[in-house]
């Protein structure tokens, strides 16, 4: 057995998920606009999955029609410095499936 496992990339509105390699920690400009992507691996196949985000460990409010395995970042100008972003992805019909992730971003 695997524990299940969160990655993430860099995701562009125009070509998709940019998979090359997963993110650590990511260099913003202040200013820019960025979309994140949280691929969960090691789940029960089709299981419905429960998305959760948190930005320096305050939740992310629900977005609506969003996907919610998809995060938008404003980089805020007045904002610089680090900050972690995480992910808490949930097997709805199995709580034993649940892992929280996370990775910095360093705005400049």
């Amino acid at each position: 057995l695997v524990s299940p496992v969160i990655r993430f990339y860099s995701e562009d509105p125009l070509e998709g998920t940019l998979s090359k390699r997963a993110l650590e920690s990511v260099l913003l400009p202040q200013g820019s606009e960025a979309y994140f992507r949280a691929v969960p691996f090691y789940f029960t196949a089709g299981g419905p999955l429960s998305y959760e985000w948190a930005i320096a460990g305050a939740r992310v409010a629900e977005r609506g029609e969003e996907a919610p395995d998809v995060l938008k970042l404003l980089a805020r100008a007045d904002a610089p410095g680090s900050v972690s972003v995480s992910a808490t992805i949930q097997n709805v019909r199995n709580i034993i499936e649940r892992v929280t992730e996370t990775f910095l971003i360093d705005v400049r």
